[in-house]
């Protein structure tokens, strides 16, 4: 251990350092853990950071700019093979969906529609 240090071109003798929990050396883990504890819970209160402030935690969740034309050209590509991929599945069903919502439509009218037996009877009084 040095026990001298220079300053300013002088050597002076290094005060020996002295913890200030020095005492503690007496006690058994236990009871240096309880005389401790209210110190170590303040420290560790002190040494807390909220995860969602950290830069690391932010930058995960954000995507970076990329302005090269190959970026974009790729990415537009991607979306157009899923809009081509929609529109098939869609464009396929769409004939069928007409079918569907004409013979509804009938059904409907026809649910409203006074059938001929009433209007016979409705003509007679």
């Amino acid at each position: 251990m040095v026990d001298r240090i220079a300053v300013l071109g002088f050597y002076h003798k290094e005060e020996p350092k002295v913890s200030k929990w020095e005492f503690l050396n007496d006690y058994s883990p236990e009871e240096v853990l309880n005389i401790m504890r209210p110190v170590l819970q303040k420290t560790k209160s002190a040494g807390e950071v909220a995860v969602r402030n950290l830069s690391s935690s932010i930058r995960k969740k954000e995507s970076a700019i990329d302005y090269r034309k190959s970026s974009k050209g790729i990415g537009i590509l991607g979306v157009c093979l899923l809009v081509f991929v929609f529109l098939i599945i869609f464009v396929s069903d769409i004939f069928i969906i007409n079918a569907h919502l004409k013979v509804m439509y009938r059904t409907i009218l026809r649910l409203f529609r006074p059938s001929p037996r009433v209007r016979a009877y409705s003509q007679v009084d």
